[in-house]
């Protein structure tokens, strides 16, 4: 049984570094999100569903493992680290 006090988190599990159709160097931030349970047998975390954003929170989409789309302008991203 749970008690009353989760705390939902957002985890920075990596950053990537990328660069833009124009060149602008960009940092793409994989995340997951967490609930924190405190429960009677003790406290327990629940991993979430993973996203993709800009440092600035714009969304990002996965194209390929070293492509992403800016989800708001359509803008690819190229990883530039191995």
């Amino acid at each position: 049984m749970t008690h009353a006090s989760s705390q939902p988190t957002e985890a920075v599990l990596a950053r990537h570094r990328c660069i833009g159709d124009d060149g602008t160097r960009l940092i793409v931030l994989e995340l997951r999100h967490a609930l924190h349970q405190q429960t009677s047998a003790g406290p327990r975390t629940y991993p979430g569903a993973r996203h993709w954003a800009l440092e600035t929170g714009e969304g990002v989409r996965v194209i390929d493992r070293r492509i992403f789309e800016v989800l708001a302008t359509g803008e690819l991203l190229l990883l530039v680290e191995p």
